[in-house]
């Protein structure tokens, strides 16, 4: 060390110890620092190191804190789910960017710079600024099509992230999703930020525990419903890796050992959502992030019914109700009259559920008919994604809530008529509300049901298997 050296007592201040910052010294503490990931220098452009590129769209490799194979997002919470109003969508983040005027800065927090000065070694690193500026710049504007609450979600989130380490957390796992999600250089790549994420998902749901269990004032009830927001978010999201390896299974030997067929963790985690903050949904309507609660649309109900159905949509009553002959299929040779009525009422919040994001679709978007309010609804994206807007997607998620308890629990235990449910909601979800972190996981579960079920029963999801079908090529 330089003092030993120099036979000096040391102070051993980081990241740069008293004498050696008096003395223009290179001190030994600064060796200790963190260094760039070459990755992360290669690909973000850091200027003296690797190869600067300049275009914003360039893939970001991030340092992982930890390669010991860490948890999937979406099984780091046990329960969690969706307010009534998540306005999430995906927009054209290019566009949105031009037509806003440069807004005010951001407040910076004083305690900030006092809490550097008490503890000047960083908890973060240089991965950790390449995904919040991705978050400001990129991810948050795919969060709704409304520019005033992208704001919220690019500048409002942000100040609450920098207050909240648990938010903090949440923004930069989501943040690195969508880079993996939507342009990754590379299966290493990939996999880097989908391990990424969950660290920092870990990390954010650790915190969060702790800060539900000792609330606090300064807008914490804000951060809080706003992580589980995003937490919901990435259990979907991450489902289509989940799926994914998943299909890989022996279904035969998956069924003779009750292990369950598909996890359905991510629905009872989208219902607590609300549980955590139905009570305080008023006042968070109020606050600084009320745009993310609130509806404004008024809506003529009645006018725009969804009279388009699919045939195996418009007569699945008759699967669960006698007509359709259930002779030798697992599951389906009785059904008692309680689950007939489970059915029935996830089966009507499905139907209500699509005719309510058909209303609020014309409500939205100027035209005289569907096809026009839809073309013009989904024109303002890339060719692969389109644009939804943000009620639309959260009238889709409340059918998470609306649906009866008995009915999750029938999907806990594989139910084919649970699963044909399920895979008419997926389709929903997949194709009138395609955003980066929902669309494939959505035709996952679809594939997945369509593998599982009885040969018999897959006419019953037709309609979302040719979805998936087309989105395939």
């Amino acid at each position: 060390m330089q003092c030993k050296q120099r036979h000096v007592k040391c102070d051993e201040g980081k990241p740069s110890c008293g004498n050696c910052a008096q003395t223009n010294r290179a001190c030994s503490f600064l060796r200790m620092l963190p260094s760039i990931p070459t990755s992360l220098a290669t690909n973000t452009g850091i200027p003296g190191s690797g190869t600067y590129r300049s275009s914003r769209h360039n893939s970001i490799s991030p340092a992982i804190y930890s390669k010991s194979g860490p948890p999937t997002p979406a099984s780091a919470v046990s329960s969690a789910a969706s307010p009534s109003c998540i306005t999430l969508t995906s927009k054209d983040t290019a566009a949105a960017a031009t037509a806003e005027p440069i807004p005010p800065p951001i407040d910076i927090d004083a305690k900030l710079f006092s809490q550097y000065n008490a503890n000047p070694t960083p908890e973060f690193n240089l991965a950790d600024l390449s995904m919040m500026h991705n978050w400001s710049t990129e991810t948050s504007l795919t969060l709704s099509s409304t520019p005033e609450v992208q704001q919220v979600w690019a500048r409002t989130v942000v100040q609450f992230a920098l207050q909240h380490r648990f938010l903090l957390h949440g923004v930069l796992a989501i943040s690195a999703l969508h880079v993996a999600y939507t342009r990754p250089s590379s299966t290493k790549e990939y996999r880097e930020l989908v391990d990424y994420a969950a660290q920092h998902q870990t990390i954010a749901v650790s915190l969060f525990q702790r800060a539900l269990a000792s609330p606090t004032a300064g807008g914490q009830r804000d951060a809080l419903f706003v992580l589980s927001v995003l937490i919901s978010v990435i259990a979907i999201a991450t489902l289509r890796d989940e799926i994914s390896d998943a299909m890989e299974i022996d279904i035969i030997t998956t069924r003779a050992s009750g292990a369950a067929i598909m996890d359905c963790k991510w629905i009872r985690l989208s219902r607590g959502i609300l549980v955590l903050n139905q009570e305080h949904l008023e006042d968070l309507a109020r606050g600084p992030v009320g745009l993310l609660v609130r509806s404004d649309v008024v809506l003529e109900h009645g006018k725009w019914k969804d009279k388009d159905l699919a045939d195996d949509l418009r007569h699945l009553q008759r699967l669960w109700h006698g007509d359709e002959p259930l002779t030798g299929i697992e599951g389906l040779e009785e059904i008692s009259a309680a689950d007939r009525e489970v059915f029935d009422e996830a089966y009507v919040a499905l139907i209500s559920t699509r005719s309510k994001a058909t209303e609020y679709m014309h409500a939205l978007q100027p035209g005289p008919g569907p096809s026009t309010a839809q073309s013009h609804l989904r024109g303002g994206t890339t060719a692969s994604k389109p644009s939804v807007d943000s009620r639309v997607l959260a009238e889709v998620f409340v059918w998470l809530i609306r649906i009866p308890l008995e009915y999750i629990e029938l999907l806990e235990r594989q139910h084919p008529i649970a699963l044909i449910i399920l895979a008419h909601y997926a389709a929903l979800l997949g194709k009138e509300c395609a955003t980066w972190w929902s669309e494939k996981s959505a035709y996952m579960i679809i594939r997945r049901v369509w593998v599982v079920l009885d040969e018999r029963l897959r006419k019953w999801i037709e309609s979302p298997m040719a979805d998936v079908r087309r989105a395939n090529g």
